[in-house]
């Protein structure tokens, strides 16, 4: 018998005994999963889907377990499972039951090669044998089973014994459970808390309506339920509350479909055995009413906006239009219509609308804002609900805005007697009317009433024109304004609303006064003393500055070094120098001041004004951007120069400042000596203002005006004739440097008896107008006038003869310049014959550059004089200046050929030097003529003739040009407009050219009128391009202005009449002449002066020159 056979019965036993722990173990879990899922069905009532899904879970565990033990089985018969193997066996049997643990085991082995073993079998027969009775010798009990399935058992039967106990409490939810999971398929309703009824059921209602559902509930009734509608492309869900009586309400509005509705609560526990409670689902039946399908508006706004009408849809709720808009309402139902009509919300009536079958139409006027609704209804009074609410929001036309660019809210009139306006105006519609409202406030006249008046401005009043640029002068000559008086006035700007009526925008109050000579001359004072003051302080501060940057240069040759201390004291003298430079623009600005308020107001001559202008001019040559450049650079680069480089700086830097100081003494030189001849000429208005006044003061005191304010006026003169008297006395001093016979004439007149009588007799008038004396009164007010007009005449005699004094003083001077020129261009014309005619290699060429450089050295003689004169006349134009440094730079270079023997080349040289000189002596000329026929040092005369004819015909080609631009002009004329105005522009700058080119001007002058033709081109260029814009108006009056203030000694000007509101009688005088008709000694003056040049060893050619020349002066006079 073979081992394997004995062991098959191990095998089968180890079988049983692991089915049965597996059969124990799965029994446990069965059971536990079964109960499981009959307590958890109890609680939640699991749904049909879930129930079959866990009954089929069940069969295919049961049919996996029965698969998996017949595959066991299987592999136990075939000896495939390790676990049952034979070796396995023979192990756990020779571990329990043998002696030796390996002896079954090898046995079996042996056995299984016993065949193919060439060992002897007897041995191998012997061992099985042996083998066999052992194991033959073991005693087991087939029946008796293991612990551990013993106790699995156990296990089992007492988890089930707890489930029975259990199943035993909760038998019939354990049953009924169990009865729905064996029938998963049939639907079980789940026991819930109360119940929802709909109480209204069906509900039928009109299209439009409200409909109200009601619901009821039994049981334990929750605080409230969801009602849920449901429609085509509806749904709406809400929450409702319970009332007391478990009732619950709500009103869904505006139906117009058909819908189904119905109450629940869903369950918000997990452990609730229903998911939602919910009533039976009722319907909510639509009854059709008139429907509103389509609704057009057509806007009409009103005709003076010029806007165009439009449409809109009627599903916009908002309606926005022009006030005084018209709407026409388009209307289109669904069904035949009984009627329309239109009600708003604060109205009691309602407007009625036209109806014709399915439409109906009609309009209303867009006046106030509010909303309107559109009902219709059929013939059976059925009326449709809920329609749009329109709101209908009228646009307010704007106010019409209105900036002012100037004139400014406080400003003064000038005696040009125009007001320059520049408005731009603004509105969305258009315009009807701008004025200026106006009212003449005289405080020191009381016989002028205070009117209000109104002057229309012109403008386009085209509606497309929205917004203007108004340019416009107000000439207000007409109102016959006198010192002091002031016009104050607005600006009224109307719109053209036709529906409200027009609309008007007011500016803030403006204030134009025309201020009194006094005022006037009283800030030019202030000017003229803020200037004095100005220049004597940078003068001192220039003079430390340079004292101390001379030390600093001193110390530094000495040393070679500098320390930081020394630095810190040359940086600070180079910030206080290059400070007192840019001073100087102070002064510049005041002179600026001086000239506009001169210019604007008449105060003094132009050619007075163009003196002013000539001071500005040297204030701007000190003002050299090179000097402030060095000081900027040194300062900047302080700490990085050498002692070198400064020492160079601080020499360069000292040179300038003596320029400077030197220029600043030509300033106040000249300064002074205009400040005398403007002061003469404010005396010479005082004076004439004070018998103007006077002969008015006269005809009202024979009008019988009330005497008190007569006396007053009489007082007001006879202050400004102190005032006057206290100018005259200051103005004498001033005088003294220039001639001390003058001042003391000046000073006589102002200390006559005349005057003292003069200044009695108003005092005397005062007391007869006090005593309301009229006889007496207009009597002495005549002899007052009088008087102030022969102390006039004899003030005018003296200063004239100031004038006459300086100008004959200067044309002497000029005369000896213009001699000495002439003298050496006579020389060097000679010399210059020698030069040329004389061999390279001859030792005359010496003796010639020895004559040469004689002729040099009185030509920087006379530049030194050139010098020097330039410091009291303007009349050393830069033209000779130029000449003559010309003449300088030829007589160097001769000299130099001279050196070299190049005869030839020293020769070119001399001839430029004789026509530079001979240009020199032509300008003079001109110049000297100038001063004759003015009578002042200044020649401006024929190019301020020729500049007031340009100035007219630009003032002309300006108002066509404003014409044109405020639609005066007709539009489809432009083309010819512009082309016209381009021939008129290029004229006039083809003709200051030709003046440029003829006269000779001074650098400032120049440079004034290069650019005028800088705008001209910029005009030229704008109209070749067809742009027309306000620029073009305000570069033409740009021109405009320069060429006015370029004139400035065309007449000497005189009183303005403009200034008194009556004009002057005509005075025929009988005293004693003024100056003899000679002019005193100006014909001694020439006369010399010709026998003197004549005396000279001068060519024939040169003495015509010369006696043509005196000649002329002699036949002005």
């Amino acid at each position: 018998m073979s081992i394997k056979k004995n062991l098959e019965f191990f095998q089968f036993k180890k079988l049983k005994n692991d089915f049965l722990f597996l059969f124990w173990t799965t029994l446990s879990i069965s059971i536990g999963f079964l109960f499981l899922i009959i307590f958890l069905e109890s609680i939640f009532w699991f749904p049909i889907s879930l129930k079959i899904l866990l009954k089929s879970l069940i069969l295919i565990i049961v049919s996996t377990f029965l698969i998996f033990s017949l595959i066991i089985f299987y592999l136990f018969k075939n000896n495939k499972l390790k676990r049952y193997s034979y070796e396995k066996i023979a192990i756990e049997i020779g571990i329990e039951h043998l002696d030796s643990k390996d002896e079954l085991l090898n046995a079996i082995q042996l056995e299984k090669e016993f065949n193919s073993s060439t060992i002897s079998t007897t041995l191998i027969n012997k061992l099985i044998e042996n083998v066999n009775l052992q194991i033959s010798k073991i005693n087991i009990d087939f029946k008796k089973l293991p612990k551990r399935v013993l106790k699995r058992r156990n296990q089992t039967i007492f988890i089930s014994f707890i489930f029975l106990i259990i199943c035993f409490v909760y038998l019939p939810e354990f049953i009924f459970s169990s009865y729905r999971l064996i029938n998963s398929s049939k639907e079980f309703k789940p026991p819930t808390p109360f119940v929802i009824n709909s109480m209204k059921k069906n509900i039928y209602i009109m299209g439009g309506d409200s409909a109200n559902v009601v619901f009821l509930t039994k049981g334990n009734s929750p605080d409230s339920i969801q009602v849920e509608f449901l429609g085509e492309n509806f749904n709406e869900k809400k929450w409702i509350k319970a009332d007391q009586k478990n009732t619950y309400y709500y009103t869904l509005k505006n139906i117009n479909q058909n819908l189904s509705y119905r109450g629940y609560v869903n369950s918000n526990k997990s452990w609730d055995k229903w998911d939602e409670i919910s009533s039976d689902i009722n319907s909510i039946e639509v009854i059709d009413r008139p429907k509103i399908q389509k609704i057009n508006f057509n806007i009409v706004p009103p005709k003076y906006s010029e806007l165009d009408q439009f449409k809109q849809q009627g599903n916009i709720a908002e309606i926005k239009s022009l006030k005084g808009s018209i709407i026409k309402i388009n209307i289109e139902s669904n069904k035949n219509l009984g009627e329309s009509h239109l009600s708003f919300e604060d109205k009691k009536d309602m407007i009625k609308l036209n109806v014709n079958k399915k439409k109906a139409f009609g309009e209303i006027l867009i006046e106030n804002e509010g909303f309107f609704n559109i009902n219709i209804s059929d013939f059976r009074k059925i009326r449709n609900l809920n329609s749009i609410k329109y709101k209908i929001i009228p646009i307010i036309d704007k106010f019409p805005e209105l900036k002012i660019f100037y004139p400014e809210l406080n400003n003064e009139i000038d005696e040009s007697f125009k007001i320059p306006i520049h408005l731009q105006i603004i509105d969305d519609f258009g315009f009807s009317n701008l004025q200026v409202v106006f009212e003449i406030i005289n405080s020191d006249n009381p016989f002028s009433k205070n009117i209000v008046s109104v002057k229309k401005i012109p403008i386009n009043e085209k509606n497309k024109i929205k917004s203007q640029d108004i340019y416009f002068d107000w000439n207000i000559s007409e109102y016959e304004l006198v010192p002091g008086d002031e016009i104050n006035y607005h600006f009224e700007l109307y719109d053209n609303d036709l529906v409200s009526g027009p609309k008007k925008t007011k500016s803030n109050l403006f204030i134009s006064k025309f201020p009194s000579l006094a005022e006037l001359f009283e800030r030019n004072d202030d000017n003229q003393n803020e200037i004095e003051k100005e220049i004597s302080k940078i003068v001192n501060n220039i003079y430390e500055s340079t004292k101390a940057i001379r030390q600093s240069e001193l110390k530094l040759i000495k040393s070679k070094k500098i320390d930081w201390n020394e630095k810190q004291k040359i940086k600070q003298s180079l910030s206080t120098l290059n400070k007192n430079i840019d001073d100087l623009k102070n002064i510049s600005q005041t002179i600026d001041k001086i000239i506009n308020q001169s210019d604007n107001n008449n105060l003094f001559s132009k050619e007075m004004i163009n003196k002013f202008s000539k001071l500005q001019n040297i204030i701007k040559e000190i003002m050299n951007k090179e000097i402030t450049d060095d000081l900027n650079g040194l300062l900047n680069n302080l700490e990085k120069v050498t002692p070198d480089e400064l020492l160079s700086s601080l020499k360069k830097i000292q040179s300038n400042s003596h320029q400077i100081e030197r220029d600043l003494d030509r300033f106040i030189k000249i300064f002074n000596r205009i400040n005398v001849e403007r002061k003469l000429e404010e005396i010479e208005k005082r004076m004439k203002n004070i018998i103007k006044s006077q002969q008015n003061l006269s005809n009202n005191i024979t009008n019988n005006f009330n005497s008190k304010i007569l006396k007053n006026k009489q007082n007001e003169i006879e202050n400004e004739f102190d005032r006057t008297l206290k100018i005259m006395n200051s103005t004498s001093k001033l005088i003294q440097p220039f001639s001390q016979e003058i001042s003391d004439e000046l000073n006589d007149l102002n200390n006559s008896n005349e005057i003292n009588s003069s200044k009695n007799q108003m005092k005397q008038n005062q007391n007869n107008l006090s005593k309301n004396d009229i006889n007496e009164s207009v009597k002495s007010s005549k002899e007052i006038s009088n008087k102030m007009k022969s102390i006039n005449l004899k003030f005018k005699n003296i200063s004239k003869k100031f004038s006459d004094f300086t100008t004959n003083q200067m044309i002497v001077n000029f005369e000896k310049i213009f001699l000495e020129t002439i003298y050496l261009s006579k020389k060097q014309e000679l010399l210059n014959s020698s030069t040329i005619n004389i061999p390279s290699f001859s030792s005359r060429l010496r003796i010639i550059a020895r004559n040469q450089q004689l002729l040099k050295d009185q030509l920087n003689q006379l530049i030194n004089t050139f010098i020097e004169l330039s410091s009291e006349t303007f009349a050393i134009t830069p033209k000779i200046g130029r000449s003559i440094g010309k003449a300088s730079y030829n007589m160097n270079e001769s000299i130099k050929k001279l050196e070299e023997r190049q005869n030839l080349e020293s020769s070119n040289h001399q001839k430029q030097i004789v026509k530079s000189l001979n240009e020199t002596a032509f300008e003079l000329l001109k110049s000297m003529e100038n001063m004759k026929t003015s009578g002042s040092a200044s020649g401006y005369e024929e190019f301020l003739k020729q500049m007031k004819n340009l100035s007219n015909s630009q003032d002309g080609i300006n108002s066509e040009t404003l014409s044109f631009m405020l639609g005066q002009t007709n539009e489809n004329d432009k083309e010819n407009f512009i082309k016209r105005l381009i021939n008129n522009q290029s004229e006039i700058k083809k003709s200051i050219q030709q003046m440029m080119d003829e006269l000779s001007l001074s650098q400032s002058t120049e440079n004034q009128i290069k650019k005028i033709n800088d705008d001209i081109e910029d005009i030229l260029n704008d109209l070749s391009n067809n742009r027309i814009t306000s620029t073009i108006l305000d570069k033409q009056n740009k021109i405009l202005s320069r060429m006015l203030n370029s004139q400035k000694a065309l007449n000497k000007q005189d009183y303005n009449e403009k200034r008194i509101s009556n004009m002057a009688n005509n005075i025929e005088y009988n005293g004693p002449s003024g100056l003899p008709e000679d002019l005193g000694q100006r014909r001694s003056i020439i006369m010399s002066s010709l026998q003197k040049a004549l005396e000279n060893d001068y060519s024939l050619d040169y003495q015509n020159m010369i006696k043509i020349y005196f000649n002329t002066l002699i036949d002005s006079l």
